[in-house]
């Protein structure tokens, strides 16, 4: 793997860990970005009872309204009201399909699609200029708040004091601890074992893509955790 081979080459257990760091960081993002396909989702079909079924019939009822309003024909808007009804009755269904699958004693086994149904129905649907001021609003909140907290903590520190003053306690009577020795094995298995429904987190590389290249990466990753 490219990977590997450029990261034996600029890093050795003496280098920087940030750099080694932004290095595998960057080079696994380049890695999703050129490798895996991505698509932005329509926002009309973001319910997740949406089927293929119904988009068809909702593509088939928007063609027909279109045709309907340029010949102005009794039939066209015949066939376009029949098609809206086929697509309301088919949403229907396809709802009360989805509730009572997720629905069922076997809730507590899978409760994500569940959550995430309540999340869904959640109503959000308040104007631009509310919204930002909202979050406006909740973002001088938090930061006020924030900045008490850091006062509060920072006052019981004394920062005029002289550190000469502080009294030599002596050699620690603990024994030092040993260095802890990484395997590459050990790293390949826990990139392995990680979960792939978990979200990413502030480095935002996936982590089915650490999981899926867990036999690549290990030797990459054992320097950077030795170094």
């Amino acid at each position: 793997m490219k990977l590997n081979a450029d990261f034996k080459e600029k890093f050795n257990l003496e280098s920087p860990i940030t750099a080694m760091w932004e290095f595998i960081k960057t080079s696994l993002l380049t890695i999703l970005e050129h490798t895996v396909p991505s698509k932005m989702s329509s926002s009309r079909f973001n319910q997740p009872w949406i089927n293929q079924k119904i988009k068809k019939l909702t593509r088939q009822k928007k063609r027909s309204f279109e045709k309907a309003r340029k010949t102005k024909r009794k039939s066209d808007f015949d066939r376009y009201h029949r098609l809206k009804a086929a697509t309301q009755k088919e949403c229907r269904k396809a709802y009360r399909d989805y509730i009572n699958d997720i629905i069922n004693p076997e809730l507590s086994a899978n409760p994500k699609r569940f959550w995430g149904f309540i999340k869904s129905k959640k109503c959000e649907s308040v104007g631009v200029f509310a919204s930002q001021r909202y979050r406006w609003t909740h973002l001088l909140r938090k930061r006020k708040e924030a900045n008490i907290l850091n006062d509060q903590f920072s006052s019981v520190f004394n920062t005029s004091e002289d550190i000469k003053t502080i009294p030599n306690k002596g050699k620690s009577p603990h024994p030092t601890m040993n260095r802890i020795h990484v395997t590459k094995n050990g790293v390949q298995k826990l990139l392995s074992n990680l979960n792939i429904h978990k979200a990413a987190g502030p480095d935002e590389i996936p982590t089915r893509l650490l999981k899926e290249l867990a036999p690549y990466l290990a030797e990459t990753f054992t320097t950077f955790f030795q170094a």
